[in-house]
């Protein structure tokens, strides 16, 4: 009887411990590994060019084609802002003139950028805050800060920016 009951305690020790092999067992059976990657493009990218010229940062933004054959495909409208020191003052400026319009301190390209296209001029003039003056040699940090959305446009063809930044995905650009 001794022994009958020892051999079913050690029966059921078993019998607990063998139910949970089959979750170790899975769970070393769900792992793998990949190696290599492939890059998968989803639209068109846009990129920034900047340049000083004469104590103004002059700016213009151009959506990339992925291929030779993209032109026309993914367009895209753009706005730009500029963060910059608190000792300084700066004034933006449209080259052509309504080509970039403001919205507070963020600065609206008016067209659409199709692939391959290149943005206008917005030139930002760095100066200093009213009763100071910039010191010989000394340097301004001015940073711009620019996003894209995909170009809605009306029924009669004319861009509608407004749809577009309200509804938009707002793609971060510098990757």
């Amino acid at each position: 009887m001794k022994k009958r009951t020892l051999l079913l305690a050690v029966l059921a020790v078993i019998l607990v411990m063998s139910s949970s092999i089959g979750s170790a067992v899975a769970y070393f059976t769900t792992y793998a590994k990949a190696r290599g990657g492939y890059v998968i493009h989803l639209g068109g990218r846009t990129e920034i060019t900047e340049e000083w010229l004469q104590g103004e940062k002059v700016v213009r933004i151009t959506n990339v084609p992925n291929s030779e054959n993209d032109k026309g495909k993914y367009p895209v409208f753009v706005r730009a802002r500029a963060f910059y020191d608190s000792t300084l003052a700066i004034s933006y400026s449209s080259v052509p003139e309504g080509a970039w319009k403001a919205d507070g301190e963020v600065w609206y390209y008016q067209t659409a950028l199709f692939a391959g296209d290149t943005s206008e001029a917005l030139k930002i003039r760095v100066v200093a805050k009213e009763g100071e003056k910039f010191k010989a040699g000394e340097t301004a940090d001015v940073v711009v800060v620019y996003e894209s959305v995909p170009a809605v446009f009306k029924a009669d063809g004319s861009p509608d920016l407004a749809t577009a930044w309200e509804t938009g995905d707002i793609k971060v650009i510098n990757p």
